[in-house]
This record gives C-alpha cells, structure tokens and sequence, in this order.
C-alpha cells in the first residue's frame, strides 16, 4: 500500500526541554562476579562512566536513587549530573540500562559522559497524541514504525521528548522525520524520507486455507450420497 507524505500544520505541539537530574554516586575499586553480587546485596548497583575526556570510572549507586532516577527518566530524556564525594560533578546521559531477565531488577547501568560545550548524539522519545482521524473515521489502523529519534544537539538543547500530534492523519498517510518540526540547537540524524508513524488499512483475510478446502469436499460429497440413499 502506497503512503502518501502527511502535511500538518502543526506536526509537534511541544517538546520540553533539557531535564536535568542530580545523581550521588560512589567510586568502586572491586570487580567481577563475586563483588559486583556482594554490592547489589548491600542495595547498590554497580555503574560505570566513561567518554572522550576521562578514563572509564567504576561507580556505585544506592538502590533508592536508582528507584529514582527511573522514575525521572519515565518514556524521557535527561542529562545526569553526577556527583562523587568532593570531585567535580560530571555530566551524562544513561547509555544503557541492563536489568535481571527474571526479576527485572537493574544490575548494571552504563553512562556516558558529555561536555556542555560540545555538541552530543543521542536518541529521544516520540510521544504520539491525539487520535488519528484514519483510525477513527476509516477503520484504519496506527503503525508506530520507530519509539524514538536520534539527534545531535549541545547538553543545553537537549530536548525531554519530541511529541507529535496525529489527530489529522488518514489512512495512507505516513510521518516522516523530515516532517518533524525543526527545533533550534537541535539536528536529526536519521534520512528525513524515514516513516516513524504511519496509518494503513486494515485488512481481513479472507482466504480458505488448503486444509479447509480438502475438509469441506469430503462432506459435501457424503451428503450427496445421502441424497441418493434416500
């Protein structure tokens, strides 16, 4: 099915900008298995920073800032300030969060360190609103293609989220990245020409299946023999 290109007149309504939290670390000078396990037992979550500047650091949070810090981050983005005992505070974003596959516990979290003065790449959250009209008024079914985007900004322009309002979409008609409102500071990295949302038909199949068809012909062969017996 062919998509033609959506043309709002006010594709993003908002984006809130540059969250900023404050997080208290500790440095940590044991490693592996057996430490690292003895540390999440004590409710701490090994950690480590690193970027262009300054070598790797190995860190510690307290489980309760952890808690925290995710609930902060909820479906967001935002620059982490960390601090540890009387050195300088280091700003980053979290680059990734790894997590217990049973108990979803977080047991690893990796940050990245970023300069204020120079520009950084990272990915924000789309945040769709509304309803679109194609799923509303032409049985139409909303196609999230991609949950985030990727951009280049200084720390200062980071943005929180990009939300884009889909209330006029129809059927046929997709969002690209080129679409999205042009923030100042802000870059997107992604092919302006990729979908990141869009509406389609939706289709029910119809088919008979070969099974079905092979089920059938026996039966209605059975009941004209049973015709004729009468």
């Amino acid at each position: 099915m062919h998509l033609s290109r959506f043309h709002p007149r006010a594709l993003l309504e908002d984006s809130s900008f540059m969250k900023q939290i404050k997080l208290t670390v500790q440095a940590r000078d044991q490693f592996g298995r057996g430490p690292n396990r003895r540390l999440r037992a004590s409710g701490r979550v090994p950690a480590v920073i690193y970027g262009k500047h300054h070598e790797p650091a190995s860190l510690s949070v307290d489980g309760p800032e952890i808690k925290r810090l995710l609930k902060a981050l909820s479906g967001t983005t935002a620059l982490i300030e960390l601090s540890q005992d009387n050195s300088e505070p280091r700003l980053s974003v979290v680059q990734e969060i790894q997590r217990n596959p049973i108990t979803d516990e977080v047991i690893h979290i990796d940050f990245h360190e970023v300069s204020a003065k120079e520009e950084m790449h990272t990915h924000v959250a789309l945040h769709v609103i509304g309803e679109a009209f194609g799923t509303r008024n032409q049985n139409g079914l909303l196609e999230i293609i991609s949950h985030q985007v990727d951009i280049q900004c200084l720390p200062k322009d980071l943005p929180e989220f990009i939300e884009i309002d889909v209330t006029e979409l129809k059927v046929g008609e997709s969002i690209h990245v080129g679409d999205l409102k042009k923030l100042d500071g802000v870059k997107y990295l992604a092919d302006e020409d990729q979908v990141v949302i869009a509406c389609t038909e939706q289709r029910v199949d119809t088919a008979v299946t070969v099974e079905e068809t092979e089920t059938a012909e026996p039966e209605k062969a059975e009941d004209k023999e049973a015709k004729k017996a009468e």
